[in-house]
């Protein structure tokens, strides 16, 4: 560990009743997807794209859990990440099986900056998770991948949601194909062009 990293010592922090427990990544699943701002429509209740993303990501959970996974990474971030986590207790309440919600955050304070309903959603996700894993004590340039690629080392199959725009999520689905890991992609062309004609 360099200077410049020192300030990782003692990270990764594990947190939860599931601390310490190692996780296998061939009942292990990942999750990558857009911030809200960056969908190609308003992702929050009452758009049909954002409802159809909603139960085609339970689909996906389900059958999953049919194939033998029990254990969901979750990113953390607003928008397709809380909604992969809030869909994994959906899951777990639905199901009465014990699947294992994992949250991943890049570094303490991830959601500090958020509005309330973000940060609420955050809270709900982190209290009820079997395992809360810290990567890093604060926010630095590449942390963010770091966690990114925490997510593909631990797990088999990647659900996401991936238009082709560039970025993390990009970054993520490239990195689990040359990993082997099996991806379901989500996204629908139709999703954006249905909101041009929901918008104007």
């Amino acid at each position: 560990m360099s200077a410049k990293t020192d300030f990782l010592a003692g990270y990764p922090q594990f947190q939860g009743p599931g601390a310490g427990q190692p996780i296998d990544p061939q009942k292990s699943v990942s999750f990558s997807g857009y911030r809200p701002e960056k969908f190609g429509f308003p992702f929050s209740p009452g758009h049909a794209a954002y409802h159809r993303i909603l139960q085609d990501l339970d689909q996906a959970i389900l059958f999953a859990v049919m194939h033998g996974k029990d254990t969901f990474l979750c990113g953390m971030a607003q928008g397709f990440d809380t909604a992969c986590g809030m869909a994994v207790l959906r899951a777990k309440k639905s199901t009465g099986l014990p699947l294992r919600l994992v949250c991943v955050l890049p570094y303490a304070g991830q959601s500090s900056c958020w509005a309330a309903q973000g940060q609420a959603d955050f809270d709900h996700l982190c209290q009820n998770a079997w395992q809360r894993v810290v990567l890093s004590p604060r926010y630095y340039t590449g942390c963010l991948h770091v966690r990114n690629r925490y997510l593909i080392s631990h797990s088999s199959l990647l659900i996401c949601y991936y238009s082709g725009k560039k970025g993390g999520t990009a970054y993520t689905v490239g990195l689990a194909k040359k990993h082997g890991l099996a991806v379901e992609n989500l996204f629908l062309p139709a999703d954006e062009g249905a909101v041009q004609q929901t918008l104007y």
